[in-house]
């Protein structure tokens, strides 16, 4: 089993305990919580990062479903070339934003105690 399936089904066993019990009380959140206090800055610029690299991630196909629909409407070639060059800008800049996310969120795991 690996590291992953382990923790995942640790968590599903905890979270769909059958006795009575939950898996996370009021209690044990606020403990969790508590532990993201300093990093309270760099977890909302991890947040927002994660938020624009998802609209990102969304533009690529929108724009390449618009070539497709200039193609079809046999469009401009100039129209075509403006939505190529935005498609890359789009990729750059998600790979940027995605490098970034990656390091807050690195920062911030290997912050945490």
């Amino acid at each position: 089993m690996s590291m992953d399936s382990a923790a995942w089904s640790s968590l599903y066993k905890i979270s769909s305990a059958r006795d009575g019990k939950h898996g996370f009380s009021l209690e044990s959140v606020r403990r969790i919580l508590s532990f993201a206090v300093p990093y309270r800055a760099k977890l909302l610029i991890f947040i927002a990062l994660s938020v624009v690299g998802a609209f990102l991630a969304v533009a690529t196909p929108v724009l390449a479903g618009q070539v497709v629909n200039v193609i079809v409407a046999r469009g401009a070639v100039n129209t075509i070339v403006w939505l190529a060059v935005v498609i890359a800008l789009v990729a750059v800049a998600d790979a940027a934003v995605s490098l970034v996310t990656r390091w807050y969120s690195a920062r911030i795991g290997e912050g945490i105690r």
